[in-house]
This record gives C-alpha cells, sequence and structure tokens, in this order.
C-alpha cells in the first residue's frame, strides 16, 4: 500500500521531470511529519490523545502543547504515565555500557526525542533529528525505515542529499 506522502509527492511531481530537493525547508518539514508518526506508530504512543494533539500542533507550526512545551516537565510527565506501553528495543547507538554489551532502549522514550527533534526550528536540523530519534524508536530494525522513507519520498534525489 502506498504511503499518503508518496501519493502527494507524485502529485506535486507530476509533470517536472526531475527530482525535489532536499534542501527545501517545506520538504525537510515532510519528512519530520513522516519520521515523527512513524516512531509514534513504531512505539505504539499513536492511539494515544496527547501525542496525536502535539503531532497536530506540530503540523500547523505552532509551540507544542501541554505537557510538552517544557521538556524537563514532559520528561517527568512521560515517566509518571502508567497506561503507557514500555517496550524496548536495541540500542542503534554504539556500545555504550561498561560490560561492552549493548542494553535495551525504552522505545516509547525515543519516541519521546523524535517530538522534541520535530519541534526545532531549523527544519533541517528537525528533519534530521527527527529522523534519527525514529531510527532509534525501530531499534536494530532501523534500516526498515530507512527503506520506507525512501518509498515514502520517491520524488527526493536520496543520492545527492
Amino acid at each position: 500500500m502506498r504511503s499518503e506522502h508518496a501519493a502527494r509527492a507524485d502529485a506535486r511531481g507530476a509533470g517536472r521531470g526531475r527530482a525535489r530537493s532536499t534542501r527545501d525547508p517545506a520538504v525537510q518539514r515532510e519528512i519530520v511529519d513522516w519520521a515523527l508518526y512513524r516512531a509514534l506508530s513504531a512505539s505504539g504512543l499513536d492511539t494515544f490523545t496527547d501525542f496525536v494533539r502535539a503531532r497536530m500542533y506540530l503540523r500547523r507550526g505552532t509551540e507544542l502543547p501541554t505537557p510538552f512545551g517544557d521538556p524537563d516537565g514532559a520528561w517527568y510527565w512521560f515517566f509518571e504515565q502508567k497506561n503507557l506501553p514500555a517496550t524496548f528495543v536495541d540500542s542503534v547507538d554504539s556500545v555504550d555500557s561498561v560490560d561492552g554489551a549493548r542494553h535495551g532502549v525504552r522505545q516509547q522514550a525515543m519516541a519521546m526525542s523524535a517530538l522534541f527533534a520535530a519541534a526545532e526550528e531549523d527544519p533541517l536540523r528537525a528533519a534530521l533529528d527527527t529522523l534519527y530519534a525514529a531510527a532509534r524508536t525501530y531499534g536494530s530494525t532501523y534500516p526498515a525505515l530507512l527503506a520506507e522513507v525512501r518509498q515514502a519520498f520517491p520524488d527526493l534525489d536520496w543520492q545527492r542529499a
């Protein structure tokens, strides 16, 4: 099944015959929204009103709503929520422990990082950081996310990005 972003990309690119630029801030914001949605979906947070509302605010270009407006307070709120899922994935970062082993990271915390990255003012920074946080949400299956982003945005010249 084709994604909504791929269908919109085809419609925008029809007749142009060339790839859109990843340097375009509007394209960067589309990638931000796509990556945030994937992170929220992968972590199971896409069904919680607070997270859906936060994504909606970001899509409108407005500041994050309560409880996300203050990152420190938002993290406190996040860890106090007993109704949120708590699943763990392998860390995609280099080995980060004293014993040399990889340890799991909470998938929902990685999705929270994606939410804060999506709120960054600079669209390029937001796109890169949100995509990275989404990859961390996927854990060791992050290559699937990277393949999905290429499919979702087929009109981007990924080789020259």
